[in-house]
């Protein structure tokens, strides 16, 4: 039915268009009209009727003129928005829309000469660079790209942050064709991607095998929920002061026979990029709260449990109905649940997860805010976010000991904790000289290898009752 309905739209348009043509046809005098619509047929099949950039049908014809007929080295960047689809999910198509519209007018701005934007579709664009001097010169024109993003596009009365990833490859250094150029630029820019976004990535051959082993892994993945092959982590909490135990973290582990162990990361970035997030976060949080209850039953019941969340999660419809669902099947009180965001997602998508962040505070959720002070200067949402606690990023705590600067800023960090009423947790801590500092600096809790590694839901009761 759907194709029988595709096929009579196309039938119904192409009649109109040659009842209209056979109309102008008919006058036998108006050679303007019929040369303006012929103009306006083929500005329909060769640009993109959003943003008015050429579309992809552009691209393959200007790609064969430049490749094909004259031969000259010409170079594609491929140019995607990061986590555009929430926009669209949460915002809506409309100011999705609009933000595709305000991109591409950004993009155009700084066009050098000899350069030609696309649109290829949905949030992807691709920049053709035809007088291209270096590779370095490709790589200092994506950084100014990535530079102008930085400021905020205004949809209706919201200011909304977005970064884009980009992918450059050149013909002929890296690939034989038009097809293969754009192709190779695509791949690059996943790489870019899998580096968390908001960079840029010169082609390499090698990445053509990252990208099967990436959906090798994506496969296996798929099944891995239904084949038990996940597990979760625990690593505690510890008060510095009084070296005992708060609360634990909880943390995906990944199991699969037959691959080799993947870095926790790479699997919750093919994870997002997926979508299998979703139901993977929603079995990691039931776990954890089923972990936490069980150890208030032995007689703890004032540690809590902590669960990273994934702006995708966040993005999806009704995520804090489901943890409230969750909850209460459990039987666990929220005061005992603590959420875990980065600080980048929170500046780069806050107008876009406000609404679910209030209606997980409605029922008593509290947040932390995870690798604070990492590149971001978030003190104006500390103020009126339901923020309770800050966890201070292990690249400070690294060299805290001979790094004044790393001092410095762990000093900050304890003291706004402090002057707000949040709590200030030090992540990656494994040395005495580390944790001195921070009894002497009176931060509140710690994590780290120096008191355990995350350990499984037996171990992790082993070391309470230790």
């Amino acid at each position: 039915n759907g194709q029988y309905i595709w096929i009579w739209s196309r039938a119904r348009t192409w009649y109109d268009k040659y009842g209209k043509l056979q109309r102008i046809l008919g006058t036998h005098t108006d050679i303007t009209a019929l040369r303006e619509y012929q103009s306006q047929l083929h500005h329909q099949a060769y640009f993109d009727s959003l943003t008015n950039l050429p579309n992809r049908l552009s691209l393959n014809r200007d790609l064969e003129e430049y490749i094909v007929v004259t031969g000259h080295p010409i170079a594609a960047l491929f140019i995607d928005l990061d986590n555009f689809k929430n926009v669209n999910d949460f915002m809506s198509h409309n100011l999705g829309d609009q933000l595709l519209q305000q991109v591409s007018r950004r993009i155009e701005a700084l066009l050098d000469e000899g350069c030609s934007l696309y649109r290829f579709g949905g949030d992807e664009f691709i920049l053709l660079y035809r007088q291209w001097k270096s590779l370095d010169s490709l790589e200092e024109y994506a950084v100014q790209i990535l530079e102008s993003f930085k400021a905020p596009f205004a949809l209706n009365d919201s200011l909304v942050y977005i970064t884009p990833s980009i992918g450059i490859a050149v013909y002929p250094d890296h690939a034989s064709d038009g097809d293969e150029l754009i192709k190779h630029s695509d791949i690059a820019m996943y790489r870019s991607k899998d580096k968390g976004g908001n960079c840029c990535t010169v082609f390499d051959p090698t990445m053509i095998q990252d990208v099967s082993d990436r959906l090798k892994i994506e496969g296996r993945l798929r099944t891995a929920l239904a084949n038990n092959e996940l597990t979760v982590f625990y690593q505690p909490e510890v008060a510095v002061q009084t070296n005992q135990i708060t609360g634990f973290e909880a943390l995906l582990r990944w199991n699969s026979p037959g691959l080799e162990e993947i870095p926790v990361q790479r699997v919750i970035e093919i994870a997002e990029t997926t979508g299998l997030i979703v139901p993977i976060g929603r079995w990691v949080l039931e776990q954890a709260c089923r972990f936490i209850k069980q150890v208030h039953e032995l007689g703890y019941k004032d540690l809590s449990i902590s669960v990273n969340v994934s702006i995708v999660q966040l993005t999806r419809s009704q995520f804090a109905q489901t943890v409230s669902q969750i909850l209460q099947d459990v039987g666990l009180d929220a005061a005992h649940l603590r959420l875990e965001i980065t600080e980048s997602v929170l500046m780069e998508s806050y107008e876009i997860i406000r609404s679910e962040l209030e209606a997980l505070n409605e029922i008593g959720i509290s947040m932390a805010l995870d690798d604070f002070g990492k590149g971001y200067s978030s003190l104006a949402y500390l103020k009126f976010l339901p923020i309770t606690t800050l966890k201070i990023d292990k690249s400070f705590i690294d060299d805290i000991v001979k790094e004044q600067k790393d001092r410095l800023l762990t000093d900050q960090i304890i003291a706004i904790g402090e002057k707000l009423g949040l709590s200030v947790v030090a992540e990656g801590v494994e040395m005495d000289e580390q944790l001195e500092y921070l009894v002497h600096h009176r931060c509140d809790k710690y994590q780290g290898f120096i008191f355990s590694r995350p350990v499984c839901q037996e171990q992790a009761i082993s070391l309470l009752h230790s």
